[in-house]
Order: C-alpha cells, then sequence, then structure tokens
C-alpha cells in the first residue's frame, strides 16, 4: 500500500508559491518598501472597503498602476521613489483592487444578488428557516457557516476562503440540521 494525498479539487499553491518565487519576492518587496518608509500603513489599502469613498479609493488606484504601466511601457524597469520593480507595483495594485472586489460586500446589487439566487439551485432556500421578525432592520440576507452559527448580513455575503460568509450579526450557534451543507443556508429576506 503507498501513500496517498486527496488533493483533488484543493489548490495547488505550487502553480504560483514554486512557479513565480522569484516574482512574488518582488510583489512582498515592494509591500515591504512601502511599510518601512511610513508612507502608508500596512493595512491603509483596506480602510475604505465597504464605505462609500470606496469607488474614489479605487479609482486612485487604477491612476497608480497605469502610471507605473506607463513608465513600463517608456522602458523604465523600476519606480525611481522605492527601486522596485514597476510590475511588482502592479501586482500589488491590482491585489488591492481585487481585495476590494473579493471582501466589498457592497460590490454586488441587490439585482445581481437575487439574480445569483434564482440562478444557483444550491442557494435556493425551499424553507424559511430563519425568523427574519427578529432580523435587525439593515438585514437583507442571512446563512449558517460552516461552524453552525446563523448570521445576519445587511449585504450579500462572500464566501471567505471556502469556510465563513463573513461579517454579520450573530444569530445563533448550533443552526445546523444533521446533515445539512452549510453553504446550502444562504436565504435572502422576502
Amino acid at each position: 500500500m503507498s501513500a496517498k494525498n486527496h488533493n483533488a479539487g484543493k489548490p495547488k499553491w505550487a502553480l504560483l508559491l514554486t512557479d513565480f518565487a522569484d516574482e512574488l519576492r518582488e510583489v512582498l518587496r515592494v509591500r515591504e518598501v512601502i511599510e518601512s518608509t511610513g508612507k502608508y500603513d500596512r493595512m491603509n489599502f483596506a480602510q475604505s472597503q465597504g464605505k462609500p469613498e470606496a469607488k474614489v479609493f479605487l479609482e486612485d488606484n487604477i491612476d497608480s498602476i497605469e502610471r507605473h504601466l506607463l513608465d513600463r511601457r517608456a522602458n523604465k524597469q523600476a519606480d525611481p521613489e522605492t527601486q522596485c520593480y514597476h510590475m511588482a507595483h502592479i501586482c500589488v495594485r491590482a491585489l488591492i483592487d481585487l481585495s476590494y472586489a473579493i471582501h466589498d460586500k457592497r460590490a454586488l446589487s441587490d439585482e445581481e444578488c437575487e439574480d445569483i439566487l434564482q440562478e444557483d439551485v444550491s442557494l435556493q432556500c425551499i424553507e424559511t428557516r430563519f425568523d427574519w421578525s427578529n432580523a435587525p432592520l439593515d438585514a437583507k440576507y442571512a446563512a449558517i457557516d460552516c461552524n453552525g452559527e446563523g448570521w445576519w448580513y445587511p449585504f450579500f455575503p462572500q464566501l471567505i476562503k471556502t469556510e465563513f460568509w463573513g461579517d454579520g450579526d450573530l444569530i445563533g450557534k448550533s443552526m445546523l440540521r444533521e446533515g445539512e451543507d452549510w453553504r446550502t443556508t444562504l436565504e435572502m429576506r422576502q
């Protein structure tokens, strides 16, 4: 008998971490240089997530990407301020944009959320399991995470690392029914 790894369907981190190790070190270097200069706090980029000013921040972020891209197109390899590759700066800025796309609960409109609920049978509820009369006024969605905790959400909740629905107000604990898949518990207020 030989040893087995049950990795089907799991992320293949080597495709990124091994195949692009040198490039990722350069991207990390940008973050380290910027943090060491004190120009920005480490999580500065996340301070507008979920807020009205996010749109302006993301427009400025795209401007930064375009500035670095223009310098790169002019055959300039390194940013004069940080001495880091322009393409590494672009990668950091692209990751910032992606962070907003993943974590900003305002990213989808209510109409888009309804479309998702209608199209994806796994997200449709056959019955209402949550007592909406006890829900906060701003709650538009409810779901149970993989730990069995139920949560109210004012915006369409995002899967985070395929385990949790995201930030919300706790409804209660031990809410999963025997054999129930937590990913099928998302419900929209009617």
